[in-house]
C-alpha cells in the first residue's frame, strides 16, 4: 500500500509538470483521494507511525465521497472541453458536507482521545468497526454509501463515454487522432475503474459489516482487498499508455476553423515544420488534417506583430486572453504544430531584440541589465542565461563582436 501510494504521487507529480490541460486537476484530486486512502490503509492495518494515523483515522474517510465528483468533473470537462465547475456542480459535493457535519463529533475529540482511540486500533484492528463512525453513520454505511457513489458515477461516465463516442463525433473540429487517444483513454480508466466495485463490494460486506471475523494480517492478504488494490493501481497507471492526453482534447474555435485551402500566395504554418510557407491555392488540396494550424499562424502573427514579448509578464495567459481561446489550445499549437515549447520560442525572440538593439549601439547609452529589460527579461540573470544559449556567447562578448567586426571593415 506504501508503494502504491508512492507511484500515484509519482504519477501524479508527471501529470501536474508536464500536464497543460487545466481540467486534468480534477484528475490529480482523484489520484491524491487514492493516496489519502493508500496511507490510511497502511496506517491501520501495519500500527506504525500512530501519530499520522490520528490525523488520517475518520478525518479521511468523508473524502472518499469526493472520488465519484472529482473524477465525473474531469471526463465531462475533457469531452466538453472545458476547464471549470458549473454553479449547479455544488450539488455533487452535499453527501461529503453532510458526512463531515456528522464525524464533526469525532473531529472536535481532543488530540490525546484521537491517539488513545489510534493505539487501541493499532492494537486490535478490529476496532475500526466500533471507533470508525460519526454521530449517525458508522463505518459500514459510510463504506456502503461510498461504494454506491461509486457505481453512480462510474455507470454516468460510461454514459458520456459512450454518447460521445467517435463515430457520434460530427463537426467538432477535433484532431481525429487526438480524440480517438482521449477516448480510448477515458473508456480505459472507467472500465477498470468500474471493475473494481465488484472486490470492493465484497470486502465492505465481509469485514465492515462483521460478516468475516479478521485481523490486519489477514485483511491485507484477503483476496478481494488484494484485488482491488491490483485494478485501482491499474487504473491509474494506464494513464502512461496514453501519453498524448497531457494536451487534452482541443476543441476548434471561432478562430481556429478554415476551408482547408489558402489563397494565392497566402502564408500558412506547415505542420511538419511549425514554420510559415507560401501555398498557392488548389482546389486538389484536401483538407488538412492539423485543424489547428489556423490557430497556430494566428498566435505567430500576433506575437510577431505586436511584440507582446517585450513585455516581462508576457505567458501563455496572454495570448490566450488577446485571441480569445482556451490556454491548453495555444500550447498544443506550440507543442504539435509550431514543435517549440512556448518558453523557448518566447527566449528567443527576445534575444533577438537584445541582439538589435547592440547592432543599433544602445550599449552606448544603456546598461547591458536595461537591454535586457528592454527586450523583456525580468533580471540580468535570466537575460544573460538565455541569450549564452541562443549565440553561443555572453551579451558582453556579442558586443566585443559587433565592435572587432566594424574595426576590421575598410
Amino acid at each position: 500500500m506504501l508503494q502504491t501510494a508512492f507511484l500515484k504521487l509519482v504519477l501524479c507529480l508527471i501529470i501536474a509538470r508536464f500536464n497543460r490541460n487545466p481540467n486534468t486537476r480534477f484528475l490529480i484530486g482523484f489520484l491524491c483521494l487514492l493516496i489519502v486512502f493508500d496511507l490510511n490503509s497502511y496506517l491501520q492495518t501495519t500500527g506504525h507511525f500512530q501519530w499520522p494515523m490520528a490525523i488520517l483515522f475518520n478525518h479521511s474517510l468523508p473524502l472518499g465521497l469526493l472520488q465519484g465528483p472529482f473524477l465525473y468533473f474531469y471526463v465531462r470537462n475533457t469531452l466538453n472541453d472545458e476547464d471549470s465547475l458549473k454553479r449547479r456542480d455544488i450539488l455533487h459535493f452535499i453527501p461529503f458536507l453532510v458526512v463531515m457535519l456528522d464525524f464533526m463529533p469525532y473531529f472536535l475529540l481532543p488530540w490525546e482521545e484521537k491517539q488513545r482511540i489510534c493505539t487501541a486500533v493499532a492494537n486490535d484492528f478490529r476496532k475500526i468497526r466500533d471507533y470508525g463512525r460519526g454521530f449517525l453513520m458508522d463505518h459500514f454505511l459510510l463504506a456502503l454509501l461510498r461504494w454506491l457513489m461509486l457505481f453512480g458515477y462510474l455507470s454516468h461516465i460510461l454514459y458520456l463515454v459512450y454518447i460521445n463516442r467517435p463515430s457520434k463525433k460530427t463537426g467538432t473540429g477535433v484532431p481525429d487522432a487526438q480524440y480517438r487517444i482521449t477516448f480510448r483513454w477515458l473508456t480505459t480508466l472507467a472500465v477498470l475503474l468500474l471493475g473494481v466495485l465488484p472486490s470492493f463490494l465484497k470486502l465492505i460486506l465481509d469485514f465492515h459489516s462483521g460478516r468475516v471475523d479478521m485481523d490486519a494480517a489477514a485483511y491485507r492478504s484477503y483476496p478481494a482487498f488484494i484485488v482491488s488494490v491490483s485494478i485501482y493501481l491499474l487504473a491509474c497507471l494506464s494513464i502512461l499508455m496514453y501519453p498524448q492526453i497531457l494536451y487534452g482534447m482541443p476543441r476548434e474555435t471561432r478562430s481556429d476553423r478554415s476551408d482547408g485551402n489558402t489563397a494565392d500566395g497566402q502564408k500558412t504554418v506547415s505542420p511538419e515544420s511549425g514554420r510559415m510557407v507560401e501555398i498557392p491555392k488548389d482546389d486538389s488540396i484536401p483538407d488538412p488534417p492539423e485543424p489547428f494550424a489556423r490557430l497556430a499562424e494566428e498566435i505567430r502573427d500576433y506575437i510577431m506583430g505586436e511584440k507582446p514579448y517585450l513585455n516581462q509578464d508576457f505567458s501563455v495567459s496572454t495570448v490566450s486572453q488577446r485571441l480569445k481561446v482556451p490556454q491548453h489550445h495555444v500550447n498544443y499549437c506550440f507543442s504539435n504544430i509550431l514543435k517549440t515549447g512556448f518558453p523557448a520560442f518566447r527566449n528567443r525572440l527576445r534575444v533577438e531584440h537584445a541582439k538589435s538593439l547592440l547592432e543599433g549601439g544602445a550599449a552606448e547609452s544603456m546598461t547591458m541589465e536595461g537591454i535586457g529589460r528592454q527586450s523583456g527579461f525580468s533580471s540580468k540573470v535570466i537575460f544573460y542565461t538565455a541569450f549564452k544559449k541562443e549565440t553561443g556567447m555572453s551579451p558582453g562578448e556579442y558586443q566585443d563582436s559587433l565592435k572587432r567586426g566594424a574595426d576590421s571593415t575598410p
